[in-house]
């Protein structure tokens, strides 16, 4: 019996110290994404749909367009601004029918990986929705479109313009606004996973902010000690961009 008193120790020594919280987390992490194969809004009445084999479209009815279709497929407007761009990955800003959106498109490669996961987009998509049913404040999904071929995942989602990123406002103003979230978060057992003011937004006409960049985004059950120490972590992360 002396191997199930180590064992005991061993775990409990793990899950109480930091890396032991880091791996856990990580884990759980994983596999909450690796489990969670299925598209948020499938069977919509609100969506316009569009599933063939190797391609899924779905956006807001209220939102679709050409215009907005030739963007989810790869064909972007001569009138965007360019928010970000990375070896994957590329996030704009464009205008249909006086409406603006932020665009953000990701590749991902392998042939495994494609296989047991879902793109970036599309994580992105389920999460902003999920987080909205839980009454946490997200910007408005309105698209996303997957496109799978052999070794290669193309993900489109779209969100409205909603807000400036806080990293662009003075710090000392915008502290009090950005102190609203982090209370969101422990009350609904949230983890972000990159809390920081980049991203998190702040509509001026709305007095709102509202979190973005949630494809990483998860949550615990109620009584969840990693989720308590992965929060504290974040909150120092945010607490540190105001220092730097």
């Amino acid at each position: 019996m002396k191997w199930l008193y180590f064992f005991t120790a061993l775990c409990s020594f793990g899950l109480a110290s930091n890396p032991g919280v880091y791996i856990i987390s990580r884990l759980y992490e994983g596999l909450f994404f690796y489990g969670q194969y299925d598209y948020f809004g499938i069977k919509d009445n609100e969506l316009y749909t569009k599933v063939t084999y190797g391609e899924k479209i779905l956006c807001l009815k209220e939102d679709f367009s050409k215009q907005m279709e030739e963007c989810l497929k790869g064909n972007e407007p001569d009138s965007h601004w360019m928010f970000s761009e990375r070896k994957h990955m590329k996030t704009f800003w464009v205008s249909f029918k006086g409406k603006e959106y932020v665009v953000k498109k990701h590749v991902q490669y392998g042939f495994f990986k494609n296989i047991m996961q879902m793109g970036k987009g599309v994580s992105i998509w389920n999460n902003l929705h999920w987080a909205k049913k839980r009454g946490l404040a997200v910007v408005e999904p309105v698209a996303v479109r997957e496109k799978r071929e052999m070794g290669r995942l193309e993900t489109t989602v779209v969100y409205r313009y909603e807000g400036s990123r806080t990293d662009y406002f003075k710090k000392e103003d915008i502290k009090p606004k950005t102190s609203l979230i982090t209370p969101q978060l422990r009350e609904k057992n949230i983890v972000h996973a990159d809390l920081r003011r980049r991203n998190i937004i702040y509509e001026e006409g709305e007095e709102t902010v509202k979190l973005i960049d949630v494809e990483l985004m998860h949550f615990y059950p109620s009584f969840s000690y990693v989720c308590t120490k992965r929060l504290t972590k974040e909150e120092r992360w945010l607490r540190k961009d105001y220092k730097s």
